[in-house]
This record gives C-alpha cells, structure tokens and sequence, in this order.
C-alpha cells in the first residue's frame, strides 16, 4: 500500500472502516475532525505565546536606515553592521540589512568592535512605550 501525501486522514479512516464495526466509523470521523480542530486552535496560540520579544532594557534606540551592504546610518551618523547580525523585524522574523524600512525606530545593540550586532525594528506600539534615551 503506497502512502499518498495530505491524504492520511482518508487512510485512517479507510483502515478504521475494515477494522472497526459500522456504528464505531462516525465515532473515528468525529474524532479526526475533533484533532484536526484542536491542532488549528493551538498552533495559533503557541506561535503567539512566542512573540514575546526579549529587548534588552539598556540597548540604545535610535532611527535607522540602510545604506549599502553592512553600512547604516544610525541618528544621521554612518554605523556599520557585523557581518554575523541579526536583525529582527516588527513580526518577530530575521531579515536582511537591505530589507529595513528606511527611518525605522529600532533598539540596537553592539558588539566589542563597535559594530552593529543586534537590530530590533520596533512596533508603533513599542515605539509609543518605549521611551528615547537621552544621549
């Protein structure tokens, strides 16, 4: 018996059929109706317990464009990005340098040779809470 893909309900339920007595295959399709609802219910909710951000409270804020390649201004002064960093977007992804909206609101941190290592592109929301520290 060859396995088709996206097709394993069907199967289930196929198997059940010869296996089980007749009154029990509404109980199997009832069943398999009821997990499939619980896993669209709880992949939602797990993904967004993990949109918690983890900000450090002490990185800088400041206003960020890019530039070419690994060179961002940062407050209207030239900064320069590592070449290992990481930028986080609004929606809690990895992006690009090329990628970073120009203007964006973001906390940054740095690594020992004073260059760019972290990005956090900020929400409105977290914009709006976040207060600007004083340089």
């Amino acid at each position: 018996m060859s396995r088709i893909p996206g097709k394993s309900s069907a199967l289930l339920l196929h198997l059940a059929g010869r296996v089980l007595p007749r009154g029990s295959r509404r109980g199997i399709a009832t069943a398999l109706l009821l997990a499939t609802l619980v896993a669209f219910v709880t992949v939602p909710v797990a993904s967004f317990a993990q949109a918690q951000r983890d900000i450090p409270p002490d990185a800088p804020r400041g206003r960020m464009t890019h530039v070419t390649e690994l060179q961002v201004e940062l407050d209207g002064r030239q900064a320069i990005l590592a070449t290992n960093v990481r930028i986080i977007g609004t929606t809690n992804l990895t992006m690009v340098p090329g990628a970073i909206p120009p203007g964006s609101i973001v906390r940054y941190r740095l690594d020992a040779d004073r260059a760019i290592d972290r990005v956090w592109i900020l929400t409105p929301e977290e914009a709006a809470v976040i207060p600007a520290r004083p340089r």
